[in-house]
């Protein structure tokens, strides 16, 4: 590759503390956080004039215009090398500078709306041929592959493992910044490589997710800081109900839709970082502006007079208190200190305890598809019951989450059976039956809906049947539910934990579970209203498909002092990815083009980066973790359609799932995003499961007469269950 590779930041003086900043894409809106940084630039020469902020941070990240603005925090200077290229002030400048040139409307692409050609020769002018391995710090930029259909995520850390990837900084800034619709799709090869590249924020916009799970895959910490910016958005507008969205066909979700997905997406991943950063250990700062002037928030507006503005917003921003997600409600909420006085303190950092043992079964969605998860089930209750026939799955695990049909699934396991309250109402073998049974009639096309494809009416009254008057807060063990309020445009995740905070979560399970399966297109939004608040409910899948982190983060929230944890994470099937796009069909696509297939792309992204996320985090943590996660990676296509319920597709579907526990395990490449075979099959590797819930339970029961739920009692040691075999167990 040739060049030099400069060293990266000593280890911290006060312990192994890991220092992390994160930058959002938003085009010419990337003036907000550089200004935020100068502030904080500023603040470290005047301790200390020789430094820069990649000599404080052992990682900068950043997405689009964030993965600019990483790219010259961290190129060394041609003058001096051991200095960087830009300081932050001089980036603000950058940006009001070469922002006009950028996007000039007199320089259209053939269907972008620019061609590109300024933003690629600046860029490699300024960046010149710095590689990855040359920056003066690691760094970590996502990116999208519209042939390969998986996020590409440039990073030091990777470089060992797969050499290709480092390429010159100059091409990765170009992928992480071809926005679909506004520049080109960016094509190169790298040591024989080739790269169809888009826009890094189909994969990670916040690439916060994405740079600390860099961080614990490759470092073995004891404290963390985290430093995440925003680059600005508006104050969600509440135009959508219910009502409005029942007559909705496929065409007129299209656009709400891309909007919901957005919301949900920004939601969720301040949701995921705020969880995780509850440990004692990470101190967590998000600078974000949640009410952004509405004229400054075009990415693309390069007028002197939005350029001025979005400095001065971020001036503003300093001296505005620090706001918060709430975790339960996901509204906004005000601290006292301000964002400046915050960047002031990042340095502080309380002491790490130990805590508990943690046992938690996670279920995705996908309508009739739902028989592949419980098929898997079935074979883990009947290994568990034949160490004790009178204990259900909801006995053995603290939590159960679930999306859509993966939301139904577990209200039927965690639900109480009306003729013994002790016991779960459905086994996963008489779920199976379920679905056989009832699914013909829940999506009967003779019954169909003003807008969407079924009127939902069979699938609400089998519903509230099954599950009776039983509340959120009567489950025999921990749910997680995610829902999408279209009103709100913010997830609503129904959880036991939340009950004490956010009392009016706790509803009937049968409103969350038609809540959580109001599938676009498909069945109708439900409306409801409990403790006098209004849902106007759709999809969980919207924000969390596979609802794995969405759980493991309520765990963390409010058991921040574990020391094991142990996840089951069961899909319900993909087909194999057709390679059918690439850089040179894609340049010349439309706008409509560019909607059409963009939920392909999203799609593809947040299942990988969801893999990606619980991967680091589980795998890259204590060693007493495992995770395993069982998915047809290569399902039949006759079977993906999720409401084809014909006898075939339903048979079909159960056998894939019987078929499924003969596989061998398989891994995934945390480096290259690729599927590779692991050792034993998911049938032994559950059965090892069953091994280490069953020692884990017994262990209980001898510490305490009586399970109180959300309250388990702290474990030193798992009882009967051998740990060596969990490496084959991290899929």
């Amino acid at each position: 590759m040739g060049g030099f590779s400069t060293p990266k930041p000593p280890p911290s003086h006060h312990g192994d503390i890991l220092t992390i900043l994160s930058i959002d894409g938003g085009g010419i809106k990337g003036i907000l956080p550089a200004t935020v940084l100068d502030y904080l630039d500023k603040a470290l020469k005047a301790k200390d004039p020789n430094a820069d902020l990649a000599h404080y941070f052992d990682v900068i990240g950043g997405t689009s215009t964030g993965g600019l603005i990483t790219a010259m925090l961290a190129t060394a200077s041609p003058d001096d090398p051991t200095r960087a290229a830009f300081t932050p002030a001089q980036i603000v400048d950058f940006y009001k500078e070469n922002g006009p040139h950028v996007f000039n409307s007199s320089r259209p692409g053939n269907d972008p709306q620019f061609d590109g050609e300024y933003l690629h020769n600046l860029t490699r002018e300024v960046l010149k041929d710095t590689r990855l391995s040359q920056t003066l710090t690691n760094i970590v930029i996502p990116t999208f592959d519209i042939k390969r259909q998986k996020p590409v995520i440039f990073s030091n850390y990777k470089v060992k493992n797969a050499p290709y990837l480092n390429t010159l900084l100059s091409d990765i800034c170009i992928s992480t910044s071809a926005a679909p619709t506004q520049l080109p799709p960016y094509y190169f090869v790298n040591d024989g490589v080739e790269f169809n590249m888009v826009d890094g924020g189909v994969a990670a916009a916040n690439p916060t997710g994405a740079t600390v799970s860099e961080v614990l895959r490759q470092n073995k910490y004891s404290k963390v800081i985290v430093l995440s910016l925003g680059t600005g958005t508006t104050e969600t507008q509440q135009i959508f109900n219910a009502e409005m969205a029942a007559t909705w066909n496929s065409f007129t979700w299209l656009f709400p839709l891309i909007i919901f997905l957005d919301r949900a997406t920004t939601s969720m991943n301040e949701y995921y970082h705020g969880s995780l950063f509850r440990k004692p250990t990470i101190n967590y700062l998000r600078i974000q502006e949640y009410e952004l002037d509405p004229a400054l928030s075009d990415m693309t507006d390069v007028t002197k007079q939005n350029m001025d503005g979005l400095e001065e917003a971020g001036k503003e921003l300093l001296e505005e208190k620090v706001k918060k997600i709430n975790l339960d409600s996901f509204c906004v909420e005000e601290g006292v200190a301000t964002n400046a006085e915050a960047l002031d303190s990042t340095q502080k950092l309380p002491s790490s305890d130990k805590g508990n043992v943690l046992t938690v079964l996670s279920i995705d969605g996908g309508g009739i598809r739902g028989i592949i998860p419980a098929t898997v089930l079935d074979h883990l209750d009947k290994a568990l019951k034949e160490k004790d026939p009178n204990a259900d799955l909801a006995h053995y695990f603290d939590v159960i989450a679930g999306t859509s049909t993966g939301g139904l699934i577990t209200a039927m396991l965690a639900s109480p059976s009306p003729d013994d309250p002790t016991r779960g109402y459905f086994t996963p073998a008489q779920i199976v039956d379920f679905y056989q049974q009832e699914g013909p009639h829940i999506f009967d096309e003779s019954c169909p809906g003003d807008g969407p494809k079924f009127d939902g009416v069979y699938f609400h009254n089998i519903t509230r049947q099954l599950l009776n008057d039983t509340r959120l807060n009567q489950t025999l063990t921990n749910v997680v539910i995610p829902a999408f309020d279209i009103k709100t445009q913010k997830p609503v995740i129904f959880s036991n934990y939340k009950i004490e905070n956010a009392p009016y979560l706790n509803a009937l399970m049968s409103d969350i579970t038609i809540s959580t399966s109001a599938a676009p297109t498909q069945l109708p939004p439900y409306y409801f209203v409990n403790d006098g608040v209004e849902f106007n409910m759709a999809d969980g899948g919207i924000e969390a498909g596979n609802p794995t982190q969405t759980a493991v983060s309520e765990v963390l929230k409010h058991h921040h002092e574990y020391s094991e944890i142990l996840v089951l994470s069961v899909g319900t099937g993909k087909v194999k990815v057709n390679e059918s796009f690439d850089v040179e069909i894609a340049a010349n696509w439309s706008y409509k083009d560019w909607v059409n297939n963009a939920s392909q792309f999203f799609l593809r992204s947040s299942t990988t980066m969801t893999q990606y996320y619980l991967e680091s985090l589980i795998v890259g943590s204590p060693p007493s973790h495992t995770y395993l996660r069982i998915q047809e990676y290569d399902l039949n296509p006759d079977f993906n359609d999720p409401i084809n319920v014909t006898k075939a597709s339903l048979d079909g579907l159960e056998e894939s799932g019987k078929q499924l526990l003969q596989k061998k395990v398989v891994t995934f490449n945390l480096d290259t995003f690729d599927l590779e075979e692991g050792v034993g099959t998911y049938a032994e590797a559950l059965d090892r499961i069953a091994d280490i819930l069953h020692g884990e339970r017994q262990s209980r029961l001898l510490r305490s007469k009586s399970m109180e739920k959300g309250r388990r009692p702290i474990l030193e040691t798992l009882a009967q269950a051998n740990w060596a075999f969990q490496k084959n167990l991290h899929i």
